[in-house]
């Protein structure tokens, strides 16, 4: 069996392969640091928000209406803007709520990947009818909370 989880392609033999789990979960390798690095833009979103938007008590709103001032403040908006939808998406890609497909090896390491395109294209019949004939169907295991 060949798989891609990412570069390079890596090839796994069945015979290597314990189990395999159809669940909602996630394909990242270290969720906890993706979470951590989502936590971290979005403390930087409300840094900047707080200090540099110009929501600060006493200052008039009318002075970022033109000119220079108004362009830099667009941006920093923007950027801010930036910051807050990255750091959102990190958490969101952690969180373990994506159809995957996980495979346990006999040596004890797993490996996790996506399944949404599979399940998107209507496809999971064969891609079950394709692992029932590589493995005993003992090892395959389909979890119940996952809508296929």
């Amino acid at each position: 069996m060949l798989l891609r989880g990412r570069f390079p392609y890596r090839e796994i033999l069945p015979s290597a392969i314990n189990k395999i789990e159809l669940t909602k979960g996630t394909d990242l390798k270290r969720p906890l640091l993706s979470i951590l690095f989502g936590c971290a833009l979005m403390a930087a979103f409300l840094y900047l928000i707080a200090n540099f938007s110009g929501f600060v008590p006493g200052l008039n709103p009318h002075d970022f209406s033109g000119g220079r001032r108004g362009t830099t403040f667009g941006y920093l908006v923007v950027g801010e803007l930036f910051l807050l939808s990255l750091g959102v998406y990190s958490i969101y890609k952690a969180l373990p709520i994506h159809p995957v497909i996980k495979f346990t090896m006999s040596s004890g390491d797993t490996e996790s990947l996506s399944i949404d395109e599979v399940i998107k294209s209507k496809t999971m019949e064969s891609l079950l009818d394709s692992l029932k004939n590589i493995l005993d169907t003992k090892q395959i295991l389909i979890n119940r909370g996952l809508s296929i």
